[in-house]
């Protein structure tokens, strides 16, 4: 977002651009052979290849729950949150559904810089304010958010965006304008957030003083915002944890420094803990692959490391302009995003607290950089893209405890730009589902509730060249491999990131015997370029079949630029 607002920004420019058609080129595969153990050293560990790509699996060996708040997805409030209120004030039918099939574990709620205009009565709610965009209304606010989470089965599960530096140019007029820039009043910032914070989650019996900011608004007190929301229909308070301060502020240093960005971080989250102590307050950081730590992480801990509760990080690769030729860069975005993610952790240690401060993943995704293209391109909905992201997916799965990931937000659930997961034509109100979609509906229908241990052996590639902020990269696997139980089930999720050769596979299984049969999902498309633009809107989907022949040592073939699910259930006793 531009401080100063001027024209649309990216994500309006992205809808109306067009959309460009592309010719892929593949990559043939290396002769390298890499291994990898996901849990602790053990009977596991898999020598050299000798008979093929195989997948040796633990199921005795436990490394710990799935955290599901990785799979999450991220929703703009404005234009009635993209559409997903209809103009009667109600949920769509089909985005509902979509979004329930779905079921994400967590959304993100953004672009609400003025929060009081988006509760109460949708009908009778503000136009846009002056010095903002004229579509950003708010007929999608704070009470359709947590309704909407409730709808999904995810009730209070959301990550609140906390407009920075956006404000009111005079709070105490009701026909102020917005200001987004360094001179926003801080007292008016941090006196919203704290009412926002009241009406999410207060008691109203509670007479804690909010109290006048420095332009003699009286903002009450927190049980005045509780109140306002039993008004409007929930007397239980939400419960909402998770909050940040504004959105990739480093990408305006010349405006605001992190030094300033620290200190009004810090007055934000002691002001808003005073509402409640138990939320957990996000500062904005970059991984060094986007922004230097020495340009903005490392002054910025300097004011806040001890008193930051957590970082809040957006890992996108590769930030360039697509070029087909380096597809296989795009795969190997886990990769990178495992580097970055492991230096940044490690980076927190200079605050002496890297067990204490926690990272949460606000966005994540492919990006091509909008920034570079004359035309909006396809290969922004892709399967290429869906792969990218089922794959750093899984990174944060298997990462989530040891490098203390709370969430994770895929970007964006819904609405017209390139982007998102499910796209809607604003002229025909038609929706459907692009490739992103299944990557995050692979993980949220497909997958366990307890991490297993897996060895996995197989041919490597390199990425001997770098492109935008991914790479060199070197003895990248084709094949990666997450594996989990719940219940009577166990769960391999296989990435086959080759784009032109399938992988035959042994999978060999200890501690668990399956049944003869199993289900299989699989998310492929006729190449990695495949999409479900221009009216074929299932070329790209999730296909199923029963496979047979399953035992505790078998073979399955993974279809090149692919993402699979094994479902196996354990045989009788």
């Amino acid at each position: 977002m531009s401080f100063k607002n001027q024209g649309l920004p990216y994500r309006v420019a992205l809808v109306m651009l067009g959309l460009l058609s592309i010719i892929v080129l593949t990559r043939p595969m290396s002769g390298a052979v890499w291994q990898r153990t996901i849990g602790k050293p053990g009977p596991l560990a898999a020598g050299p290849q000798s008979d093929g790509a195989r997948i040796e699996i633990d199921a005795t060996q436990r490394i710990g729950p799935v955290n599901k708040l990785l799979f999450g997805n991220y929703v703009i409030a404005p234009g009635a949150g993209s559409a997903i209120v209809d103009t009667d004030s109600q949920f769509s039918t089909d985005a509902l559904q979509m979004i329930q099939e779905l079921q994400p574990s967590i959304l993100r709620l953004g672009d609400l810089p003025i929060f009081e205009d988006s509760i109460g009565d949708p009908r009778t709610r503000p136009a846009a304010r002056c010095g903002w965009e004229w579509w950003h209304t708010y007929e999608y606010g704070v009470d359709e958010h947590m309704a909407l989470l409730e709808a999904i089965g995810a009730e209070g599960q959301a990550l609140i965006t906390v407009g920075y530096p956006d404000a009111l140019v005079d709070s105490s007029d009701p026909d102020s304008c917005i200001i987004s820039s360094i001179d926003s009043n801080l007292s008016q910032m941090v006196k919203r957030a704290m009412a926002w914070v009241a009406y999410v989650n207060g008691d109203p019996a509670d007479a804690t003083l909010i109290g006048l900011d420095d332009q003699g608004f009286d903002w009450h007190t927190v049980g005045y915002w509780a109140q306002r929301r039993a008004g409007n229909g929930h007397p239980e308070p939400y419960g909402v944890k998770y909050w940040e301060i504004g959105n990739e502020i480093y990408f305006h240093p010349d405006e605001i420094s992190p030094e300033k960005y620290g200190q009004d971080y810090i007055a934000f989250r002691d002001a808003m803990k005073q509402v409640d102590p138990s939320i957990t307050v996000g500062a904005s950081a970059t991984l060094a692959s986007v922004v230097r730590h020495s340009t903005w992480n490392i002054p910025l801990l300097r004011v806040i490391g001890s008193n930051v509760d957590a970082l809040v990080v957006h890992p996108y690769y590769p930030v360039k302009s697509f070029d087909a030729s380096k597809a296989p860069a795009v795969m190997a975005g886990s990769i990178e995003c495992d580097s970055d993610l492991s230096e940044f952790h490690d980076l927190l240690a200079s605050t002496g607290r890297a067990d204490e401060i926690v990272i949460l993943v606000g966005e994540m995704g492919v990006d091509f950089d909008y920034r570079t293209e004359e035309t909006e391109p396809i290969s922004w909905a892709m399967l290429l893209a869906a792969l990218q992201t089922a794959d750093i997916k899984g990174l944060l799965v298997q990462r989530s405890a040891d490098l203390h990931l709370e969430l994770g937000i895929q970007h964006w659930l819904h609405g017209g730009a390139s982007s998102c997961d499910i796209y809607l034509d604003w002229d025909t109100r038609e929706r459907y589902k692009r490739p992103d979609y299944y990557a995050l509906q692979m993980w949220t229908n497909h997958f366990g509730d307890v991490l297993v241990r897996n060895a996995v052996v197989c041919d490597t590639y390199d990425v001997d060249y770098g492109y935008g902020n991914t790479g060199p990269l070197y003895d990248v696997p084709y094949l990666a491999a997450h594996t989990s139980v719940a219940g009577d089930k166990l769960y391999l999720l296989v990435i086959n990131r080759h784009l032109a050769d399938d992988i035959t596979t042994t999978i060999r299984i200890n501690g668990f015997t399956p049944q003869g049969s199993a289900e299989v999902y699989t998310l492929n498309g006729a190449s990695f370029e495949s999409h479900n633009e221009y009216g074929n809107h299932d070329t790209v989907a999730i296909t199923s079949f029963g496979l047979t022949g399953v035992s505790q040592e078998f073979e399955y073939t993974f279809p090149a630029h692919s993402v699979t699910a094994v479902e196996l259930v354990r045989a009788a006793d």
